[in-house]
């Protein structure tokens, strides 16, 4: 039997106050990188990578015009579902951990001299593997867009590797520390913050010393900001979230520190649009904490014929597919719930000129 996951009960507060930045497009990139995940600056290069299914392949990139300058192959090495590139002083990581169903048992890390990527005369290159599990991770039943053992974003800092979960389950990200050498590990979750928004990518500014978070809800795309990384790291997370405006692109997946407070992002190919280069100035954002956030309950979530809300003042709502397809909009009480198929779907309710949101389940 299909096991499905409850979703949490708050939902999120978004109105027109909320701060917002946005990043300038520079160019389209090469049509064969428009699945672009990962995305690394490093010595005045841009690296990046495709996600599932593609060649085993890095793509160093000309950030003018988005053209192809070099492909190294890893070539002990398949591309199963690659989401991320990192490095540290002396080695990058490739984090093949992709996993939208949350029932791969199969996640790696692979990792190789930095040096080797930096010779423009190298073209395939060995690597190193680390396997891994999720700790707290029991049943691996394929649960479509509900899971939270998908994974996008990673950084390396010290002596490890942290991975940023993308929740399709709660709209949080969950950190899990990884060792950097070789072995099979099962990891333990170190934090969890609430990004209100699905983790796709991640970088470290060493100079603020602050991890930079990019993503995207039913909302639109955001960044978030780690500030007072602690020793050991997030034991006292402080994050300010950000609307990020990115123009013809839907879907920003990833994130690489440049100087300063500049950043790079790419988007992938979607409903579309084509793949592209932005530049993002994080010296542009207000100074602001974490989005107010209030408390309501969905219950039963999730549901068969009708579900009800704690609060009975929320007037017009609307049930929006994950496609953002406005399916239904009625008073509260007049939704036909009945009509919908099971599946996965977004509840927008108003009140006092706010707007809540939030993932409801409909079963069979």
């Amino acid at each position: 039997m299909k096991r499905l996951i409850i979703i949490g009960l708050s939902l999120f507060f978004i109105n027109s106050t909320q701060a917002q930045i946005t990043a300038d497009s520079i160019t389209k990139l090469d049509s064969k990188i428009q699945e672009s995940s990962g995305l690394l600056y490093l010595n005045g290069n841009l690296f990046t990578h495709n996600d599932s299914g593609n060649e085993p392949a890095i793509y160093e990139v000309d950030t003018t015009n988005g053209s192809i300058i070099r492909k190294v192959i890893i070539k002990n090495a398949s591309n199963k579902d690659w989401e991320d590139i990192t490095c540290d002083e002396n080695n990058i990581y490739i984090g093949d951990f992709g996993n939208n169903q949350g029932s791969r048992t199969d996640l790696k890390i692979y990792y190789f001299p930095k040096s080797e990527l930096l010779n423009s005369l190298i073209d395939s290159i060995a690597a190193e593997t680390i396997e891994f599990n999720y700790k707290d991770q029991t049943d691996f039943t394929p649960s479509n867009f509900t899971t939270i053992y998908d994974a996008e974003a990673f950084v390396a800092l010290g002596d490890s590797l942290y991975v940023f979960t993308k929740n399709w389950g709660d709209f949080r990200t969950n950190i899990y520390s990884c060792p950097k050498v070789k072995g099979d590990y099962a990891l333990s979750r170190i934090g969890s913050a609430n990004t209100m928004g699905m983790v796709t990518g991640a970088t470290y500014n060493p100079k603020l010393d602050m991890i930079v978070l990019c993503g995207y809800s039913f909302t639109g795309s955001f960044i978030a900001k780690f500030s007072n990384i602690a020793s050991p790291p997030f034991t006292n997370i402080d994050m300010d979230r950000y609307n990020l405006l990115v123009k013809q692109s839907i879907q920003i997946e990833g994130i690489a520190y440049a100087n300063d407070n500049k950043y790079f992002l790419t988007s992938e190919a979607f409903q579309g649009t084509e793949s592209l280069l932005s530049k993002l100035e994080t010296d542009k954002l207000l100074s602001i904490s974490s989005l107010e956030q209030e408390s309501f309950s969905v219950f039963p979530n999730p549901f068969k014929e009708s579900f009800n809300l704690s609060d009975n003042s929320f007037k017009s709502s609307q049930v929006i597919d994950l496609k953002g397809n406005v399916l239904l909009q009625s008073e509260i009480n007049e939704l036909k719930l009945s009509t919908l198929q099971a599946g996965v779907y977004f509840l927008k309710v108003m009140k006092d000129g706010k707007t809540f949101i939030t993932k409801i389940i409909k079963k069979e």
